[in-house]
């Protein structure tokens, strides 16, 4: 309940940074189980986060298998969900997000078009695996010229010219 409240929140995420070792992992395993309830919170949204930032990625298994058991798109148009999304992309492995990212390469032109999928598909864009962001490119491919003027999607396309490799980039132009 501490989590999820607005003032007690905080205190949660600090513990999350100074607790070490074993009291950190307990707290991570009583967190785990409740990620669809935390992301959906606009207080524990923060301290999933914060749990996504400070524990090794290995240990975020449970909190990954909650997400893909909600699914995917489900969560990555959550207002709250994306966030962390965004903040596993950025602490994971490729191997331990494979699956979510293929959904979001598979659903990538749906996500860029909503107003929270975009932030996960831009972030896939920045940090994913370089193969990822030529999926992504591929996939949008056809309807860029359309997306390029979308008052959402326009922020893929820029995020796409910006961090896609030269190749990308050039088959983005043409």
């Amino acid at each position: 309940e501490l989590a999820l409240a607005p003032s007690s929140c905080r205190v949660v995420q600090r513990l999350l940074e100074v607790v070490g070792g074993p009291g950190r992992d307990e707290l991570a395993r009583a967190l785990g189980p409740r990620t669809v309830e935390l992301y959906e919170s606009p207080h524990g949204n923060h301290v999933l986060t914060k749990l996504v930032e400070v524990m090794p990625s290995a240990s975020l298994r449970p909190v990954i298998e909650k997400i893909e058991q909600r699914g995917y798109l489900t969560v990555a148009k959550h207002q709250f969900g994306c966030r962390v999304l965004e903040r596993l992309i950025e602490h994971s492995t490729e191997r331990e997000m494979s699956r979510l990212n293929d959904g979001f390469v598979a659903s990538a032109e749906q996500l860029c078009r909503h107003p929270y999928g975009n932030f996960v598909v831009q972030h896939l864009l920045e940090h994913g695996a370089g193969h990822r962001g030529a999926e992504i490119v591929q996939r949008l491919l056809p309807t860029i010229p359309q997306l390029a003027t979308h008052r959402v999607a326009s922020h893929v396309v820029q995020a796409a010219l910006t961090y896609a490799s030269d190749e990308g980039q050039r088959t983005i132009v043409a």
